[in-house]
């Protein structure tokens, strides 16, 4: 049989010590990422001379080009949301046999030296600008970077098909 349990009174000394509750975590109000957060500014070291003058001005027109829309930004017309995502989509589905058919040639040793770095370089460029294209949807110029990597896709075709 189990002895039964008397509560003590607060001031006992053979009681056990009260514990107060675990901490809830919370994050300083100026951790960037979180809600109610401030941006915290980089500091920004200039270039010396031309290039850093060059390099401001092209960073700036970039910046303001392909930035991620936040949260006060208005979401993108549907219908374009629809239309890069599916010709996108087109992009990577058709990618894939290319992308294949290369790998293969890479592997067998069936391919030129030059082959390689090629195919690698073209494709990375067609994926960067794709997503690229993510990043501009607010304007025209998605549908410019998406005709550049559906040339891309075209010039790997092209090589692949060559060997």
């Amino acid at each position: 049989m189990r002895p039964m349990m008397v509560p003590r009174s607060p001031g006992d000394p053979t009681a056990p010590p009260a514990t107060a509750p675990p901490p809830v975590p919370t994050a300083p109000p100026d951790v960037p990422g979180r809600p109610g957060a401030a941006a915290v500014p980089r500091p920004r070291r200039p270039l010396p001379g031309l290039a850093g003058g060059i390099a401001a001005g092209l960073g700036d027109r970039l910046r303001g080009r392909f930035r991620l829309p936040g949260r006060h930004d208005p979401a993108p017309h549907p219908g374009r949301l629809i239309g890069v995502c599916t010709w996108a989509a087109g992009l990577g589905l058709l990618g894939l046999p290319v992308a294949g058919r290369s790998s293969v040639a890479i592997i067998t040793h069936a391919a030129p030296a030059w082959f390689e770095p090629t195919v690698v370089v073209v494709g990375l460029l067609g994926m960067v600008l794709t997503v690229g294209s993510f990043a501009a949807i607010h304007r025209a110029l998605c549908w410019h970077l998406l005709t550049a990597a559906t040339c891309l896709l075209a010039i790997n075709l092209l090589l692949t098909m060559i060997l």
